[in-house]
């Protein structure tokens, strides 16, 4: 199977790999594309034009053909993490054509931090929801959620400034009934819009592996600076928000540059 190899500084934050017909990049453009934040939103229309364009172009004229490598492989689409603990997550169809996404560790601490929140919070009575997943030995997988991440909605200006803090609001009230009453539990650890997703007014929670025993208030923490950054708030703003909901607090933003320096540098 051919593939095209794709690393691009500012466009994709990890490497990729991805099956060498439009069809393929035409999911990686939807749903895997790294987008700028831009105000005006109008922006990101003619980035995402321009993107698309030359891709077309690019199949059209068979220039693609000059950058395609051989794998052994079937999948669709390979992302090749970095940091200290990456992971290798593909995008396969199964035998039912269904697009199947898998997460491949190479250290079962993660693993277990994954298998620990799912099985801690998968069910409960809130408006919280994990996607039904598969733990295997050293990978999980699930159905491929075909939806934008909230990340790329805000993005795009899907939702009004107000309508972001309902959001929040939203997921907020339910945290606080998911972890109940004490101050630090078992957190989702890294709960940023990028692993959130909005289906059909129900919310669904993926990435579990910086799950950890914590401040349940970081949770919100860390969604609110993300989506208020998504939406392209400049720092004090997003400082004045984040006082208003009591989240600024110097601990957060002190354990928030650890967990960087822990995930993407040496040690």
């Amino acid at each position: 199977m051919k593939y095209l190899k794709l690393k691009v500084a500012k466009l994709v934050e990890n490497e990729y790999l991805i099956r060498n017909d439009f069809e393929t990049f035409k999911i990686f453009y939807r749903f895997f594309l790294f987008r700028p934040v831009f105000k005006p939103k109008i922006l990101l229309f003619f980035f995402e034009s321009f993107i698309y364009i030359i891709a077309l172009v690019f199949f059209k004229l068979k220039i693609n053909l000059l950058f395609s490598k051989n794998f052994n492989n079937k999948f669709l689409i390979k992302r090749i993490g970095t940091g200290n603990y990456p992971s290798v997550v593909t995008l396969s169809k199964d035998t039912h054509k269904k697009l199947v996404i898998k997460k491949k560790f190479d250290n079962k601490n993660i693993l277990e931090r994954e298998l620990k929140y799912f099985s801690e919070y998968y069910n409960n009575d809130t408006a919280i929801n994990l996607p039904s997943f598969i733990f295997h030995k050293n990978f999980t997988e699930c159905f491929f959620i075909k939806v934008p991440s909230l990340s790329i909605e805000i993005k795009h200006g899907k939702y009004s400034k107000k309508q972001i803090f309902n959001i929040f609001e939203k997921i907020s009230f339910s945290l606080n009934i998911l972890y109940g009453s004490k101050n630090k539990c078992l957190i989702h650890g890294d709960l940023t819009p990028d692993n959130i997703y909005l289906i059909s007014g129900k919310v669904y929670f993926i990435d579990y592996s910086d799950s950890e025993i914590y401040f349940k208030n970081f949770d919100k923490f860390t969604l609110l600076n993300k989506m208020l950054k998504d939406y392209g708030e400049n720092k004090k703003k997003i400082l004045n928000c984040l006082d208003k909901y009591s989240l600024n607090k110097p601990e957060f933003w002190k354990h928030l540059r650890s967990k960087k320096i822990i995930k993407h540098h040496k040690l």
